[in-house]
């Protein structure tokens, strides 16, 4: 069994699985859609063990530290850590954009073309919807919105929902909590919680089995379902969204390479299964139980992975972030907003908010907290909407992998760093 996850987790078989994914996507449209449910089912397999993982192991990491002395130590390298990694990598894709100006240089014939696109039948219904915002104190009321989904009135209706960041909240709370108890009172709890917690992550190692399947369902029938017109329109957008993203998860390889002290080589096995993970399911919760599993493989502490892939996943929202500066100077590019230092400023302070935000948003969702940093630009966010919809299968894809990628290396900054003899 061993010998066989060793095989279905080489690279070459990760590789294998992208390539003939796309193949069968561009060539064999109709059977590539009939596959979605292979990846749908994946998918949802992996989500029912994400969220038992994460109350789990944050309930059983936090309360531990806590009874230790070593949580607040961590929370205060967790706000440092989130006020430094936030704007670098604002920085970055403000820097990449400005470079490659997406948006900026178009011929005619692909204006047209993208005209066209923003009114096409059904999918263009999407781009009625209102999102442009006139006066600040709709901007208050969806703060206030977004603050009390924060907290859940109803835990079990979260868990229903699947609505991770309430989950966490009320995991955070309850084992701090449990870190006042008694060790005697709460020894058995305890034990239970980290049964719960290493069964999670038994049945993550069952689910390698099955993952160049799904990584061929789910590339096959994403690209079937989009198409190729709107990647070629919007290619401009995607490169440098693209080349953003490389250097983002080059950045945060090194980090981890270099606060975790092993071997290149191992530190580059250490990720292939997130990064495969990420790419197959495009969901960030989904591939927690790896990212865990990836950073105890190169010797950080468990304790503090257990507590800081969580809160980091939910709060340090490393790749939407990215994705929100690059479509915003995208659409002021293609509007002709020339955009001076200032701009640029407020353009990165309302990514920043868009990114704290997004936290649990999926889908068009996700995509509307653009309207927030085009709202201070006063730029028409509401008529292009349907251009980002058309090329999501893209950009969800990258930015989930650097959402996770990324944040594994926020948690290696936070964590303390192994011991190594």
């Amino acid at each position: 069994m061993n010998f066989l996850i060793q095989i279905l987790k080489h690279p070459t078989t990760i590789i294998a699985s992208i390539a003939l994914g796309i193949f069968l996507g561009q060539q064999f449209p109709a059977l590539s859609l009939s596959l979605t449910p292979i990846a749908d089912i994946y998918i949802s397999l992996l989500k029912m063990i994400a969220l038992p993982l994460m109350i789990s192991a944050v309930i059983f990491s936090i309360s531990r530290l806590l009874s230790d002395g070593e949580a607040p130590i961590l929370m205060r390298r967790f706000l440092l850590m989130f006020i430094l990694v936030l704007p670098f990598v604002i920085a970055v894709s403000l820097i990449t954009s400005a470079i490659l100006a997406p948006g900026k240089v178009m011929t005619p014939e692909a204006q047209e073309a993208l005209g066209s696109l923003i009114g096409m039948g059904e999918i263009g219904d999407a781009a009625s919807i209102e999102l442009f915002r006139d006066s600040f104190s709709e901007d208050n009321s969806q703060l206030y919105a977004i603050l009390m989904s924060l907290v859940p009135d109803n835990i079990f209706a979260s868990l229903s929902n699947g609505d991770a960041l309430p989950v966490l909240i009320f995991a955070l709370i309850f084992g701090a909590s449990l870190g006042s108890v008694s060790a005697r009172l709460k020894g058995t709890l305890t034990a239970v919680l980290e049964s719960v917690y290493r069964s999670c992550l038994l049945m993550t190692s069952w689910l390698v089995i099955p993952l160049p399947i799904a990584l061929i369902a789910s590339l096959s029938s994403q690209l079937a379902t989009s198409g190729i017109q709107p990647l070629l329109l919007m290619g401009e957008f995607l490169m440098a969204l693209t080349v953003s993203s490389i250097a983002i998860l080059v950045i945060a390889t090194i980090v981890i390479w270099i606060r975790s002290g092993a071997n290149f080589s191992a530190v580059i096995n250490s990720l292939q299964m997130p990064f495969a993970v990420a790419l197959a399911t495009r969901n960030s919760i989904a591939s927690m139980p790896p990212m865990m599993e990836a950073l105890e493989k190169l010797k950080f502490p468990k304790l503090q992975v257990e507590l800081m892939v969580p809160l980091s996943i939910s709060l340090a929202r490393i790749g939407p972030t990215m994705f929100y500066v690059t479509a915003t100077l995208f659409i002021a590019e293609l509007y002709g907003r020339d955009l001076a230092p200032a701009d640029l400023f407020l353009v990165g302070f309302a990514c920043f908010l868009a990114g704290v935000a997004s936290a649990g948003a999926t889908g068009v969702v996700a995509l509307s907290m653009i309207s927030i940093s085009c709202g201070y630009l006063q730029l028409p966010f509401e008529a292009v909407l349907i251009l980002f919809i058309a090329v999501d299968v893209i950009s969800d894809t990258l930015r989930t992998l650097v959402l996770v990628i990324g944040n594994m290396a926020f948690s290696s900054l936070v964590c303390p760093r192994p011991l190594r003899i």
